[in-house]
């Protein structure tokens, strides 16, 4: 079966199942947020519940949940892989082709990186501007039987919307939540970069490096969906105390309960060319 095929049986599926239609879905990797404490969640579905995802590896607990955020339909796409083999990107990349035949028309994703430079502290919010993919992967190359490829990838020239990056950061700034800018590299081995790499890709004007996010970011505009990226500095949130680390979740609450309605007054009010 052809992977356009697959793609579009296992958006069937999900649209099947869930009984709302949203147009917004946050990305959370990294045990960023606790999502039991965001909005309502209405239901979970295992991705090895739907048909064509047995080879997304089972220890990355991908799950996709229907929820509301201030009685707004959301799809939240929980991960919790730290790192990813080379040979099984595609594999992992797949959700995110679902999402993308489902309809989804923004992706708001939260995930952890590693600092390149002394500018990004651990802990530190990133709100990501652009990045440049030095993985070496082209992530929809076998969607290229696609008449239209050509525009697909010139059309990823600007991956990351603008105005949703405005709305976050005009409410980090009125809920007093820090955040920096900065470029994303994305780079094949992050955990297993030398202090010269480290150097090598900062000089490239960007502070954050991360090996699946550009991936995802580039798959999601190919399906002409909306990207803002908000990314912590941080790969471990295991030696974080739990009092400053519940701190910090409350924060992330406030901020999403803040910008998951004007997200949605955003994508209501802007015309939207299905897949």
């Amino acid at each position: 079966m052809h992977l356009k095929d697959k793609i579009t049986e296992s958006a069937k599926y999900v649209s099947e199942r869930i009984k709302s239609n949203p147009m917004i879905c946050l990305l959370v990797g990294s045990n960023i947020l606790d999502l039991s404490y965001i909005g309502s969640i209405h239901q979970k579905i295992q991705i090895q519940e739907i048909p064509h995802c047995e080879q997304i590896p089972v220890e990355n607990s991908i799950v996709f949940y229907e929820a509301t955020i201030e009685n707004i339909p959301v799809i939240l796409y929980s991960f919790s892989y730290r790192s990813v083999p080379m040979d099984m990107i595609q594999e992992v990349l797949y959700p995110i082709h679902i999402l993308g035949r489902l309809g989804i028309r923004a992706i708001l994703s939260f995930d952890a990186v590693e600092t390149l430079t002394s500018k990004i502290l651990i802990d530190d919010i990133v709100v990501i501007s652009d990045h440049s993919n030095n993985t070496g992967i082209n992530p929809v190359d076998q969607m290229m039987y696609h008449s239209d490829f050509i525009d697909k990838v010139q059309n990823c020239s600007e991956i990351y919307n603008e105005s949703l990056t405005e709305i976050c950061e005009k409410s980090a700034l009125t809920l007093s939540i820090p955040f920096k800018r900065s470029n994303l590299m994305g780079i094949p081995f992050v955990e297993a970069m030398t202090t010269m790499e480290r150097k090598l890709y900062s000089g490239k004007n960007s502070d954050v490096a991360g090996k699946i996010q550009p991936l995802e970011a580039i798959v999601a505009r190919y399906y002409s969906m909306n990207v803002c990226s908000i990314m912590v500095s941080n790969k471990n949130n295991d030696s974080v105390d739990s009092t400053m680390l519940n701190e910090r979740r409350q924060l992330w609450y406030s901020f999403l309960n803040d910008i998951i309605p004007k997200f949605y007054q955003y994508l209501a009010s802007h015309s939207y060319v299905t897949y």
